[in-house]
């Protein structure tokens, strides 16, 4: 028997998967009615994977789950600058701080 748990109950890491994956589709939405702000997602996403790396450490299925979230959500985000190719699509500091995660993903 499975308990679910409350969003609030869940660990932050949790919580920041599950809102990248429900407003994919809003930014998704977005994107065809203009420019997306992917910053919000990166914070969050980066955020978590601070967390799980003091928490879990970098090898832990925890850190490796978000890392897929950031790679995914930078995918996205190439693939949208391909679109926009004048218009900046994300803040140069957070792209770099969430690039920096890549590196330790990759110990």
């Amino acid at each position: 028997m499975q308990i679910a748990m409350r969003r609030s109950e869940q660990p932050k890491y949790l919580r920041a998967i599950q809102y990248h994956h429900e407003n994919k589709a809003v930014l998704m939405e977005q994107n065809t009615q203009g420019v997306v702000d992917y910053n919000d997602s990166l914070r969050k996403i980066s955020n978590s994977l601070e967390n799980a790396l003091k928490t879990f450490g970098p090898s832990s299925r925890q850190y490796q789950t978000i890392l897929e979230m950031l790679k995914e959500c930078l995918r996205d985000i190439d693939n949208e600058s391909r679109k926009q190719s004048k218009t900046q699509v994300v803040d140069a500091d957070m792209l770099s701080l969430a690039m920096g995660f890549l590196d330790i993903g990759n110990l």
